[in-house]
């Protein structure tokens, strides 16, 4: 796998490592010293969206980020990518690592998982922080009601595998993500066309 370093900092030198839970293999990255804190990205995305919080919170905690299957450098089986299997995979990816009283940090659909490991397994988890989290209404973004409608969304799969695709997806992502989407760092907008050139990744996001 590609070592993509941190900033400086005391994550400048962070781990890269990978653990099989459910027979998939989930990437990770770890530095800091502290309690043990699991940092879980949202929809489309990787470790890599975590790369400007993990540095200052390592100063106090062992950071865990990790690519839920489907996304980043984890497996991407041909199988339903429903909320039960991301939530086990992650329960399963704290048991593994034996990761004890863990602060759950979770973006966007990753703050829904984080939610639903926190009502599962109560007695592992010491904190919770949820970061404009999914599940805690019933608005659904539009474009992502478009990518649902048939051949919708196919046919973008098909689109950003291309050069040009990926740079469209990277650049409309952004204009979701960010206020101000024209100062994205570039490693971020590298990271989102990679991802859209690996093999299963756009049939796992869609």
């Amino acid at each position: 796998m590609e070592a993509r370093p941190l900033s400086e900092s005391p994550y400048a030198e962070p781990q890269h490592g990978v653990v099989v839970v459910n027979g998939l293999r989930l990437h990770y990255v770890v530095g800091g010293d502290g309690p043990p804190a699991v940092l879980i990205h949202g929809e489309g995305a990787s470790v890599l969206d975590w790369e400007w919080v993990a540095p200052s919170l390592s100063s106090f905690l062992r950071v865990y980020t990790v690519d839920l299957p489907g996304h980043g450098d984890s497996d991407k089986p041909k199988a339903p990518y429903s909320a039960e299997l991301l939530t086990d995979s992650l329960i399963a990816f704290i048991d593994a690592l034996e990761l004890e009283r863990v602060v759950l940090v979770g973006h966007s659909l990753g703050g829904m998982l984080a939610a639903r490991v926190a009502r599962r397994v109560a007695d592992q988890v010491s904190a919770l922080c949820l970061i404009d989290s999914g599940g805690l209404g019933r608005y659904i973004n539009p474009s992502n009601v478009i990518e649902t409608l048939p051949g919708v969304g196919e046919v973008g799969q098909l689109v950003s595998r291309s050069p040009l695709g990926r740079l469209h997806r990277a650049l409309l992502r952004a204009a979701l993500l960010y206020a101000r989407w024209w100062r994205v760092q570039p490693a971020w907008l590298a990271e989102q066309q990679r991802l859209s050139s690996l093999m299963g990744f756009p049939e796992a996001n869609l």
